[in-house]
Parts: C-alpha cells; structure tokens; sequence
C-alpha cells in the first residue's frame, strides 16, 4: 500500500440488503456516491447482498451465512458483520442496522420502540397482542436496547428532529452523541421544471383534467404509511380531487377491492412501482404521506426538490416539511385535519422554491467526513 492510500480514512459501512425500492438503501447508495468523490476516503461496504456499484472505487465484502425467517436473518447477518469487522483494521465503522459493534450507528430506520407504538394505536386488540409476544420484535427491541446504551458506541446519527427527540425519550441512559444529519437529495433530478416536461402529457395519458387538483403518494408498505386512511380522506373531498398512488404492496389486491367498494374508482390511480417517478411528481399539485411511522422518507424530500408542498404526517421525519409550508403536520388517523390541510394548501400555487441547502449530497458528505473525524479523535482519545 503506498503513503497516499496509508493517509486515507478507511471507512467501513454495514447494511444488509439493497432493495431497488428502498429508501434506506438508496440513502446508503447516496452516501457512498457522495463519499467516493472525497479522494481521502476510502470505503467498503459489508452487506449480506447488493447492486453491483455503478462508476464507484467500492469494496464490498458479502456476509451472506444461511438463514430461515428474519429472526434469524437479521441474527446471523450481525453476528457474521461484527465478526468480519475483527478481521480487518477499519478506522471508523458506520452501521445501518442493528449491529452493536460500530462506533456509528445510524438510526435510519428510527426507533423500533416509537413504530410499535404508532402501530398499535391502528390496530385491533388481537394485534396488539401479536405484537406484545412476537418474538421478533422482541429480538430487535433487545438489540435495539444493546446498541443504543453500547457504551463503546461514540456516535448515533438521527435523519430528522423526530428521530433525535425518540432516541432520547426512550433511551435517556444513552453515552453517544447523536448528530442529525439529513438525507440528501439529486436537486439536478428533482427540480421545479418537472411541471413544466411532464404536467400535460401524463395528466393526458391517465385521463385527468387540466383542473383537477392532484394529489401524489409514494411509498411501498400500504398499512404503514397510511394509504388506507387516503381512500378514506379521498371518500369525503370534493370530485376535482384525485390522487396518484406510485407503490407496490403484498396485499395490492385488497386496496384495489376497498378503492371500487368506496366508488373512487375515478378518483383513485393505482400506478405501481415506478424506475423514474419525476414524471408524476410533476403532474401534480401536492405530495401527501399519512404514514404512521417515517424517521425521513426520501419521496417528501424529493417531491420538495420539485417545488410541491408536502403535507406529512406528524409522526414522520418529514413533519418539518409541512410546517415550512406554514401548515401543522396532521396526526396520521386524524381524517378531519387532514382533508382541511388539504382543502387550504388547494387554495395556493403549487409551486414553490423549497430551501433545500440542507439536503444536497454535497452537505451531506462534508457533514460526515467531519463528523468522521471528530469521532475518530474521540475514539483515540478513549483507547
């Protein structure tokens, strides 16, 4: 190894699995991009299974040992990260999952503790009970305890406000400095001019009038992130409103069943996962996410790139979103507040200039390679 690579920060990154859809993988895609364009790191990635990376100088290291069920997926896939991490000399490590042997941990999917809890207030005795003795989640609350009061971990890195507040409220014993550090989005791919290239031809293209007042949902996962209290807000708003649904679920059959029950068969566009969902952003006039639990959806950030008002629920990350608008974020079950948030923000211009200097990959990036180094001092500093 020559004296350029000894003097680079060698940075180890841990994250399971990569889903094309999901938004903690494409955080964590962002991340390395964002990292590889700093010519004094150097990074590897240690994941059960991941795309191939694309124009990235990326090291990966696949720890994909047997499994049955997610218990044991998850079990085995931390168990065989924290033993590979033995075998070579990182300087810092940065994980994404639940694995108690990084100096950070990123808390990108929140706090098992507040989704439970949100969870619960939507379901029926008999699932609050399922809840109660499953022993999965009792296996991740475990290990979520582990990490969080791990007192050999320096750093938690929180997405959103929301999630730092959690951190704290549930784990109050905890030794680590938790930084936020939000997601980034491509502000060169998501930006106002969408409405301008897409409006007309995909409002034509799914028979939606120039004036009607649209509505846009992305997300996968339909029960958490609320697309069933949507047909219900979309039951009782005028016929000039509809709404395009961009998302995939198991249960997609039983939506569809419930939309034609409820006649918003005109009212209701289930569109499906999407590789390039600009053009939907810009066809519409709002982005709304009832979700009962997001510590910072990528979808809101990028639907605010765009120039849309967000309207996003208060248990979620992108809650500050909203409140830029100048609109309280609505709890996620509360039907009323959501169809009079809606009824006002009609009122407005849909297009706005969102301030998202937080957001770029460029802020993103330079916020953690300091923050890298400060955690690197202070792990010096405890050897």
């Amino acid at each position: 190894m020559n004296s350029t690579n000894k003097k680079k920060l060698r940075i180890a990154v841990i994250r399971q699995k990569y889903t094309p859809h999901g938004g903690a993988e494409r955080f964590v895609d962002t991340l390395l991009k964002a990292l590889n364009e700093h010519t004094e790191t150097e990074v590897t990635l240690i994941t059960r299974q991941w795309k191939e990376p694309a124009n990235q100088a990326l090291n990966i290291i696949e720890c994909n040992p047997f499994y049955l069920g997610r218990l044991w997926r998850d079990w085995s896939f931390y168990r065989a990260a924290c033993a590979t991490l033995k075998q070579h000399d990182f300087d810092i490590v940065q994980s994404h999952e639940r694995a108690p042997c990084a100096d950070i941990y990123r808390a990108g999917d929140g706090v098992h503790r507040g989704w439970l809890h949100q969870r619960q207030r939507a379901q029926s005795w008999w699932g609050k009970i399922w809840i109660s003795i499953s022993p999965y989640h009792r296996y991740i609350l475990r290990q979520e305890r582990r990490v969080f009061e791990n007192k050999k971990l320096l750093t938690i890195i929180a997405n959103s406000e929301t999630i730092k507040q959690e951190i704290t409220h549930y784990f109050p014993s905890h030794q680590a400095q938790i930084v936020v550090v939000p997601n980034a989005v491509d502000q060169e791919k998501f930006h106002p001019n969408l409405r301008t290239q897409y409006r007309t031809s995909i409002r034509e293209q799914h028979n939606i009038p120039e004036d009607t007042y649209v509505s846009l949902f992305i997300g996968s996962g339909y029960e958490r992130k609320g697309v069933k209290k949507l047909l219900e807000i979309f039951s009782q708003l005028p016929d000039e409103h509809q709404l395009i649904i961009i998302g995939k679920d198991k249960h997609q059959e039983k939506f569809n069943t419930l939309s034609k029950k409820m006649k918003l068969e005109s009212k209701i566009h289930f569109l499906g996962p999407q590789q390039d969902v600009r053009p939907f952003i810009g066809a519409a006039d709002l982005f709304v996410f009832p979700s009962l639990y997001d510590p910072l959806p990528n979808s809101t950030l990028e639907a605010a790139a765009s120039g849309l008002p967000v309207l996003a629920s208060n248990t979620t990350g992108a809650a500050d979103l909203t409140e830029a608008i100048g609109i309280s974020a609505p709890d996620p079950l509360d039907t009323t507040a959501w169809i009079k948030a809606i009824k006002t923000l009609q009122k407005r211009d849909p297009i706005q200039t969102n301030d998202m200097a937080p957001y770029k990959g460029s802020t993103m990036a330079d916020t953690l390679l300091q923050l890298y180094q400060d955690t690197l001092k202070r792990k010096h500093e405890t050897l």
